[in-house]
């Protein structure tokens, strides 16, 4: 890395400054100032669009940070588990005693999903074919 002194300013340069460096080392130093003077206005112009860009990041994640724990607007129902989130109503339906071919688990899978279930009605096999138990709990809006 070459340094350039002109007072009362010391300059930087790394090897991206190529024509400024074989100014110095080729021509006096008043020389150079034209050449100095476009690197520097190209940095301030990278700076400038570095700025902006960092700018509309921060203005992005703001937004991303307000909409934190916001459910997205329309109407539509989520499964629920336990109690509903704010500004949805709970509503809860049940199926019990579906007709079923066989009790068994190719045709039942007895599973828990939040508040939600799927279940033999009674024992597996108890009522004939009359196996199936499905209740289901959702979150509206």
């Amino acid at each position: 890395m070459k340094v350039l002194i002109l007072f009362p300013f010391i300059v930087f340069f790394g090897g991206g400054f190529a024509q400024t460096q074989s100014c110095v080392n080729k021509v006096a130093i008043p020389q150079c100032l034209p050449a100095l003077a476009n690197y520097l206005q190209s940095q301030a112009s990278l700076l400038q669009n570095l700025s902006q860009e960092l700018q509309t990041a921060k203005q992005e994640t703001e937004k991303v940070k307000a909409s934190l724990g916001q459910w997205p607007a329309g109407s539509y129902c989520i499964l629920a588990s336990g109690g509903c989130p704010k500004g949805f109503t709970k509503k809860s339906g049940h199926m019990r005693a579906l007709n079923m071919y066989s009790h068994t688990p190719t045709y039942i899978q007895p599973v828990h999903f939040g508040s939600s279930r799927i279940t033999c009605h009674g024992k597996c096999g108890q009522y004939g074919n009359w196996v199936g138990d499905l209740y289901i709990s959702a979150c509206c809006k």
